[in-house]
């Protein structure tokens, strides 16, 4: 039996012992591995803990001086398309001109250098920041032909998106966009400008 579960544990480790702890299963737990997904387990119980289940991210929206539209991001991980669409009709209704979006990321800083990120272009592997939108994807469909469309109904194709599509292939695709804090922002920004002049 132990030589089944060995074998399956070509990537990992596990230990097993009794309530009396009497060791049943010991295999390379003195092995360090990089955590996988079930990590988010123990994240969401450490931010309940810290954070309290009545914690809510802000996002803050501001008009400077200059009537820029400023973005105060609070860390937000579900912020949405749809949240910004829903946002919209708010901002617009209190201001009727908005000469350009600034972006305040400074709530804090992630490190694109984390343990078990690696550098693929897979939405599980999008940097995080304080403000982001849809995870940090973009989501594109290519027709061919320089003929690119958004992969998502409720998300506009943006300037951003049509950029990351120009090296990708025919089909539909999820992309994370990279390691680049200032690339996400603007992808955020230009969906929530598309929305600003629907309304």
């Amino acid at each position: 039996e132990s030589q089944g579960l060995t074998a399956a544990l070509k990537n990992g480790g596990a230990y097993v012992e009794t309530e009396q702890g009497k060791v049943l299963f010991d295999h390379r737990t003195d092995e360090r591995f990089i955590p996988a997904s079930t990590i988010k387990v123990a994240t969401a119980a450490a931010a309940m803990h810290i954070l309290g289940d009545s914690y809510r991210f802000n996002t803050k929206f501001y008009r400077m001086p200059n009537g820029c539209l400023g973005i105060f991001g609070g860390g937000d991980p579900s912020l949405t398309s749809r949240a910004l669409e829903a946002i919209a009709p708010h901002i617009s209704a209190k201001v009727k001109r908005i000469p350009c979006i600034l972006i305040d990321n400074s709530y804090f800083q992630v490190s694109t250098a984390m343990d078990g990120r690696s550098a693929t272009s897979n939405p599980y592997d999008a940097v995080n920041s304080a403000f982001l939108v849809n995870f940090n994807t973009v989501a594109v469909k290519v027709l061919g032909a320089g003929i690119v469309l958004s992969g998502e109904p409720e998300t506009p194709l943006t300037e951003v998106g049509r950029k990351r599509a120009k090296s990708l292939g025919k089909g539909d695709h999820r992309v994370n966009l990279g390691t680049s804090v200032e690339e996400g922002g603007r992808n955020g920004a230009q969906i929530l400008a598309h929305f600003l002049k629907k309304y």
